[in-house]
């Protein structure tokens, strides 16, 4: 399996997942203003209710009107005052108006609870409908630097996958841009199945913590055997943990930075040719495993002709026993536990499988 190569039938979150989850936005903010508006009408009739008992009668105290007004507009009728002829009509036009505002303000709470509550609930659905409906995807652990790159490349080149990450304000600036994301923390199983884990092809753990990125490889791990678990490390110490844990391979920051720096400084050409293959433009870079590949069992490289078939070329064979052979000649011979590494343009995998593999068995 190969983390560049993997089955693209799934679309990516992009494709519909922010729109559908918020597609209420301008109407749940409507109705913001709608609530704010109601409260200053609510504000105003108040105002404008004691401003009105003070002009009627100068002889009422401040509290006094404040009682009244509140009595007539929260539609409670506890007065125990004594009214002016004229204080009972401004009273009755209050009642009618302060019914009307109530009812008015009431109903747009009302409907802006009831509309957030069920927007919320749908779009929580829709968003577990279309995770429920992943395969061959990648699970990215964590929304951090590293982590938030990654999926900005994964989204780029067309790659389905889900984020996992527990912090409320990480998840909305994930959400913001399209991904699809669970709110969650990755070390449980419970989160883990929620993201299908079990049909992922890959899982990257970029965790801040060493020890949560060993406890995401060791619960990923005997959920699904044949993932591939691309582990971050802040420690060198750290990578044999990783390791034992299950882990693919290991990403320990400061040392990948350095040897990346040495590649670039020192490899140019060889750092060029590799950052064309990763960035998927014009070329990729796939492991074959011939299990997967059975009408190529026992032909030699020179009968299967993979340049004339794919456009594609075998940079390097790996044997069962882990040994490599870079550059492998014509007439080696092919058997079921190697597997291959193999350089070509862009769709090249895909008639590789067409031309030696099964029927519905793809590269994942």
């Amino acid at each position: 399996m190969d983390i560049l190569s993997y089955d693209k039938n799934i679309s990516n979150a992009s494709n519909g997942a922010w729109y559908d989850v918020h597609v209420t936005t301008d109407t749940h903010s409507n109705s913001r203003k709608k609530i704010i508006f109601s409260i200053l009408l609510l504000l105003a009739m108040f105002i404008v209710g004691v401003t009105g008992f003070k002009l009627i009668s100068t002889e009422r105290t401040v509290g006094e009107a404040i009682w009244v007004t509140v009595n007539i507009l929260t539609t409670v009728g506890a007065i125990n005052l004594e009214l002016s002829p004229n204080e009972q009509i401004w009273a009755s036009m209050l009642m009618v108006l302060g019914v009307l505002t109530v009812f008015y303000v009431g109903g747009n709470l009302v409907a802006f609870i009831v509309d957030g509550e069920l927007r919320h609930m749908f779009g929580r659905r829709h968003l577990e409908k279309q995770i429920s409906h992943l395969k061959n995807h990648v699970i990215v652990c964590g929304f951090g630097r590293m982590g938030e790159a990654l999926c900005d490349r994964l989204h780029e080149q067309g790659h389905s996958f889900v984020v996992i990450d527990p912090d409320g304000d990480t998840k909305d600036r994930a959400d913001a841009k399209g991904y699809l994301v669970i709110q969650g923390d990755a070390m449980v199983e419970q989160t883990l199945n929620e993201a299908q884990v079990h049909r992922a092809i890959g899982l990257s753990t970029c965790l801040h913590s060493d020890a949560d990125n060993v406890f995401v490889t060791l619960t990923a791990r005997e959920l699904n055997e044949d993932l591939i678990i691309i582990a971050r490390s802040e420690n060198k110490e750290t990578e044999t943990k990783l390791k034992r844990a299950g882990v693919s391979r290991v990403i320990c920051t400061p040392e990948h930075s350095a040897n990346k720096a040495m590649q670039m400084l020192m490899h140019p050409a060889v750092e060029e040719l590799v950052e064309l293959a990763v960035s998927g433009d014009d070329l990729e870079v796939t492991k074959a495993q011939l299990v997967q590949l059975p009408k190529a069992c026992g032909k030699t490289l020179r009968e299967l002709a993979l340049p004339k078939i794919t456009g594609h070329i075998v940079v390097a064979m790996v044997k069962p026993d882990g040994s490599r052979t870079f550059n492998p000649p014509p007439d080696t011979q092919l058997l079921a536990g190697d597997e291959l590494i193999v350089i070509g343009p862009i769709g090249g995998t895909t008639k590789l499988f067409d031309a030696f593999g099964v029927e519905g068995v793809h590269l994942v």
